[in-house]
């Protein structure tokens, strides 16, 4: 990676992707709209998942922690 960024090119296109990547898709309604209804529609199949490694409540607790997450 480092030898990537030595490039200055390749460094500024590497800074323009994230900052698409921040605007758009991380941006604060994007990303909690799309874990939201990501979260809607795989909810039904994590409560009913036999083999989970986290209770269906750790589950409910760790959706909008991810949307905390990403916004700060």
């Amino acid at each position: 990676m480092a030898k990537l960024l030595a490039v200055e090119d390749y460094k500024e296109q590497y800074h323009e992707r994230l900052q698409q990547a921040i605007d758009g898709y991380l941006a604060n309604d994007n990303f909690t709209a799309r874990v939201t209804a990501l979260s809607e529609l795989i909810s039904p199949y994590v409560k009913a998942d036999p083999t989970a490694f986290y209770t269906y409540d750790e589950y409910e607790q760790a959706v909008p922690e991810l949307i905390t997450t990403n916004a700060s």
